[in-house]
């Protein structure tokens, strides 16, 4: 519910830094969104966003 939603915008979260990463690349910042996306990845490994930020370098990466 409400709490859940709270967690996963928490600055510092999976989420949040998936967001900015996110954020990040469609203004072309590459650079600094692989860096908020493994940060994603290292702040909740098993996060269903960590897994986006997989995803996501793995577009980038062309793979």
């Amino acid at each position: 519910g409400d709490a859940r939603a709270a967690v996963a915008a928490a600055p510092g979260s999976a989420a949040a830094l998936f967001e900015r990463g996110a954020a990040e690349a469609a203004t072309g910042e590459i650079a600094a969104a692989r860096r908020s996306w493994l940060d994603a990845i290292a702040a909740e490994p098993d996060a269903a966003a960590a897994r986006q930020a997989r995803l996501s370098l793995q577009a980038l990466d062309g793979s």
